[in-house]
């Protein structure tokens, strides 16, 4: 997580190449914190991890304010806002650099946050501090949603599938950071709950896998665990997010990889080998930087599956989705 925070990151490019999570994922996320019986408020949202705002843009226009942390300066700098919020008159996003692991230092109050969100941040989280502070900004009836997805599919071509697996795990690998990248790879299997889960069905049982925090560590009172769910893609139950994109579109993504990032500063001399200059033109090359050559290969066997001519045509890309969330008991 700490390439996003450097000066050299590109967050141009992580702005316009990152994947859009689908409208469905919200309006899940907006159903479950309106569950009636706990009487849901629409006072405050916090986004952690925010980025560039992509959730916290998305949710906002619900809640009387929202407030975005993330540890990048350089993120928090982009600031999305809802768009024709400067013309319905609602509060712009509050953006601030900050952690889960530290509310206090960000200002949250006590009891005064109604829904918290996560996206693609929750594997980086230190868990025995976030959710302490959770218990304690979190309004009773208030929910915790984190959203996650893991490495991207061709749904349909498991030979470009393998390409890419192999220079995501061998070529680029060792530059992710771990543990956050297997956890997300995991859909969130190993970030742990506040208390131990006591599941309330069959169904629940099957999709809670881990324990939480234990008692002792932590002071994780109020939460109601018969909430506690995740919701992840499975073969048999498929949750995706999915985009259609050109070899260009697809090259810009990669870009955004910390790991990429990481293996650039690691090896000056490939990053050198750029034939795009600048410019994702979505053709690579075999004898083009890191990014180039792969996409390069990918190209040549989407080619071969008809899927491409002559490197035109759209590409349909998919990653498994997870949305884990608990609520904290009503004081109703």
């Amino acid at each position: 997580m700490t390439s996003f925070a450097k000066a050299s990151f590109d967050v141009a490019t992580y702005l316009h190449c990152r994947p859009s999570y689908p409208q469905r994922v919200y309006s899940l996320i907006l159903a479950y914190h309106s569950a009636i019986r706990f009487s849901p408020q629409w006072g405050t949202l916090l986004d952690l991890g925010c980025g560039p705002g992509f959730v916290a843009s998305e949710l906002a226009p619900r809640f009387d304010q929202t407030i975005a942390l993330d540890p990048s300066a350089t993120m928090v700098s982009i600031g999305l806002q809802p768009v024709g919020n400067d013309k319905d008159g609602s509060k712009p996003i509050q953006y601030k650099v900050g952690k889960g692991e530290n509310l206090e230092a960000a200002g949250i109050q006590e009891n005064s946050v109604d829904l918290v969100v996560a996206g693609q941040a929750a594997h980086w989280f230190d868990h025995t501090r976030v959710w302490p502070q959770l218990t304690r900004t979190v309004r009773p009836g208030g929910s915790v949603v984190y959203l996650g997805y893991a490495e991207m599919q061709f749904p349909g071509h498991p030979n470009v599938t393998s390409i890419f697996s192999n220079f995501s795990s061998s070529v680029i690998g060792k530059y992710w950071s771990q543990p956050g990248r297997s956890i997300v790879e995991n859909l969130l299997d190993d970030v742990p709950w506040p208390t131990t889960p006591t599941p309330v069905s069959a169904n629940i049982q099957q999709t809670i896998t881990k324990e939480g925090v234990a008692a002792s560590q932590a002071d994780h009172g109020g939460w109601d665990m018969s909430t506690a769910i995740r919701i992840r893609h499975s073969p048999a139950s498929p949750f995706l997010m999915e985009q259609s994109w050109s070899l260009a579109q697809l090259e810009g993504y990669l870009r955004t990889f910390s790991a990429v990032h990481e293996y650039f500063a690691a090896n000056p001399e490939d990053k050198a080998k750029r034939i795009g200059k600048g410019q994702e033109d979505g053709k690579g090359s075999p004898s083009g930087d890191v990014v180039e050559r792969v996409v390069w290969e990918l190209g040549q066997e989407l080619e071969k599956a008809g899927v491409l001519q002559s490197g035109k045509g759209k590409i349909e890309v998919a990653w498994p989705l997870v949305l884990m969330m608990i609520k904290k008991e009503s004081a109703v």
